[in-house]
């Protein structure tokens, strides 16, 4: 295993890469790789057909998209096809979750989640719901620098919500999004965040189908 500096169009996709980029986020990696350049290298083997890309095919098509020259390659020897594979799915996968309190206070640490959401491959609002069940009096004592603060006589907010996930096909997403727009701007869902503004359309769109279903019945 070496790292080496390789010109980008020297390296070859390889054929059992799963992991699909929708245009949006493919333009925060260009953004984050512009940005902080590369904190991550590039995995390759040597093939027969020259150098194949085992992980950061993304990474490689944003760096020709910038107009890079070279692009930091970490090239592994006698690397079988079965072993290639298994490679590549390590390194698209994330080990371990986000311990809220301590991302609430890394992301206050760095700009917030507002900024980071411009490189990173999640929004602000996802972002946002990860630290939704801390306490924000929590947040504050972690993040100030003067004695925490008793909050034992204060009451608790009372929860309204509950953050709901869902993955939809990538061919309709624009769909799902001018629907749930379509609705908030027809009721009027604008006083929340845009999760919950989200989420109120939702309730709506179902609400009215259990209507439509009863009527019929």
């Amino acid at each position: 295993m070496n790292l080496q500096q390789i010109d980008p169009s020297d390296l070859n996709p390889n054929q059992f890469n799963t992991n699909v980029v929708a245009p949006a986020e493919m333009e925060k990696l260009t953004a984050s790789l512009e940005r902080y350049g590369w904190v991550r290298p590039v995995l390759a083997r040597r093939t027969d057909d020259g150098l194949e890309i085992l992980g950061g095919q993304h990474r490689v098509e944003a760096a020709r998209e910038l107009g890079h020259d070279t692009v930091p390659v970490i090239i592994l020897e006698d690397i079988s096809d079965t072993r290639a594979r298994e490679i590549g799915l390590i390194d698209n996968a994330r080990y371990g979750q986000d311990d809220a309190i301590g991302l609430a206070e890394l992301l206050e640490e760095v700009g917030g989640a507002q900024m980071m959401s411009e490189f990173l491959p999640i929004g602000e609002d996802d972002l946002a719901s990860l630290t939704t069940d801390i306490d924000d009096d929590e947040i504050e004592n972690l993040l100030s620098d003067d004695e925490p603060v008793d909050t034992s006589e204060r009451q608790k907010p009372v929860k309204t919500h509950q953050i709901m996930r869902f993955k939809v096909p990538i061919s309709d997403a624009d769909k799902v999004q001018d629907f749930f727009e379509r609705i908030m701007d027809f009721q009027d869902f604008t006083d929340g965040d845009s999760l919950t503004n989200a989420g109120d359309a939702l309730v709506y769109a179902v609400s009215s189908l259990e209507l439509k279903e009863d009527q019929n019945d």
